[in-house]
């Protein structure tokens, strides 16, 4: 479980507490709340033997850097997307039409029975998403779309209120929102690339390569690429290609796996193109929304060439230059002879 887990028992905690204090629950509260008591007992002990590490470690919640995602960006509104059931906004917004007609529908009959049942899950539910995102806001945290996934249970309790509402108001709308529910959710996942291609691109460098031709690899923190190339014993410049020029110049590879593309400076693919290397191949992927590229770059016989013919070039100067000065030494040689 994800550690943003949490917020679900914190959510229903809330929602009891409310009960408690709106409507005099009491005793319904603190039977909820002895279970929840008793999950986290068991969590902890479940997580005791990294629970050290973890608390060590929370400098890595903070937004230190100033470029972590945060709230208010493309991961806050995905995270609001997916309540509709997609990352894609065309793709979403069915969903989220549904959804809002299902709270709607709830909100106007929640004193009847079967309705409040519905209200008090989903509201469960929902409870533990603004907790969260207060949380990350005072907290100057950051936070992944998917960080807000423990919230689709509830969603889907919504989305199915709705399509009662509709069934119940009109059985055509309801079999027409279905139907639209159901193309732009195949359609997403018809059109949706990989989330980061690096088996891909790891595949297409193995079969094109030549024999004895080195890989290094420019990517983010650790060898992950490692994991399909690792016979290869591919280089690594890591920090989006920190020691790029370095790593260049100490390998000599004959190819290059990229990847996070936008992370990389156009300085860093300047040194690239000026070194030899032109781009083969993109692999699309949906990661971090547009950052989920694997590039393949390749070295071209190309830039051998150029340096051979300046070389040549240069030669071919140097003789030029040098020939009368060769002649000149032999007709002074020669006017000595004659003085003898």
């Amino acid at each position: 479980m994800h550690f943003v887990g949490v917020f679900v028992p914190i959510g229903h905690a809330a929602w009891l507490g409310w009960r408690a204090l709106r409507h005099g629950e009491i005793g319904r509260a603190a039977r909820g709340g002895l279970a929840i008591a008793l999950a986290a007992v068991i969590a902890a002990t479940l997580y005791a033997p990294v629970l050290g590490e973890i608390l060590t470690r929370h400098e890595v919640f903070a937004a230190s850097r100033g470029d972590e995602p945060a709230l208010f960006g493309a991961e806050g509104w995905h995270a609001l997307l997916q309540l509709g059931g997609s990352w894609y906004a065309w793709a979403a917004w069915p969903g989220l039409g549904v959804l809002i007609a299902g709270a709607a529908s709830l909100l106007r009959r929640r004193s009847k029975p079967e309705a409040s049942l519905f209200v008090e899950a989903a509201a469960a539910g929902l409870m533990g998403l603004p907790i969260f995102l207060l949380v990350v806001l005072v907290a100057g945290s950051w936070m992944y779309a998917r960080f807000a996934l423990f919230c689709l249970p509830a969603a889907a309790l919504l989305v199915a209120a709705g399509f009662q509402s509709l069934w119940r108001w009109k059985r055509p709308a309801a079999i027409a929102a279905g139907v639209l529910l159901l193309a732009v959710s195949f359609g997403d996942l018809a059109v949706r690339p990989p989330k980061q291609p690096l088996r891909d691109a790891a595949d297409f460098v193995r079969a094109n390569r030549a024999s004895g031709e080195g890989v290094l690899v420019i990517g983010l923190a650790y060898r992950v690429v490692d994991i399909y190339l690792a016979d290869l014993e591919p280089d690594y410049s890591l920090g989006h290609g920190a020691d790029l020029r370095r790593a260049l110049a100490g390998s000599d590879p004959g190819w290059i796996v990229l990847y996070y593309p936008n992370h990389v400076s156009p300085q860093r693919y300047a040194l690239l193109r000026e070194s030899g290397f032109r781009q083969d191949k993109r692999f699309r992927g949906w990661v971090d929304w547009t950052n989920g590229d694997v590039e393949v770059w390749k070295k071209t016989k190309r830039r051998t060439r150029i340096i051979h013919e300046r070389r040549s070039e240069g030669n071919a100067l140097q003789e030029r230059f040098t020939a009368p000065t060769q002649t000149t030494q032999r007709r002074g040689n020669s006017r000595s002879e004659k003085e003898r």
